[in-house]
C-alpha cells in the first residue's frame, strides 16, 4: 500500500467519523459504519482501541430520550 492509498483511507475515515458524529443513523447503519472505520484503521496500521460507550440513536421508532440527550452532549463536547 502506497502513501497515497493510506492518505485516501485516512480522508475517508475523517468523512466517516464526521458522518457518525453528525447524523442520525439506524442501528444497522451505525454498526456498519463503526465496523468499517475499525477495519480501515487496521488496514492502514492505526492502533484500534476500545472507545467510549457508543450512543446509538437508531431508528425513530427506537428513539430513546436518554440516548438522544447523551448523544447530543457527546457531540457538543467535540
Amino acid at each position: 500500500m502506497t502513501n497515497k492509498d493510506k492518505t485516501a483511507i485516512e480522508n475517508l475515515l475523517i468523512i466517516a467519523r464526521y458522518m457518525q458524529e453528525n447524523s442520525i443513523l439506524t442501528s444497522k447503519d451505525e454498526g456498519l459504519l463503526r465496523q468499517s472505520i475499525r477495519r480501515a484503521q487496521v488496514l492502514i496500521g492505526v492502533q484500534v482501541t476500545p472507545g467510549d460507550e457508543v450512543v446509538e440513536l437508531g431508528d425513530i421508532t427506537e428513539l430513546n430520550v436518554d440516548s438522544l440527550v447523551k448523544a447530543l452532549k457527546r457531540r457538543k463536547k467535540s
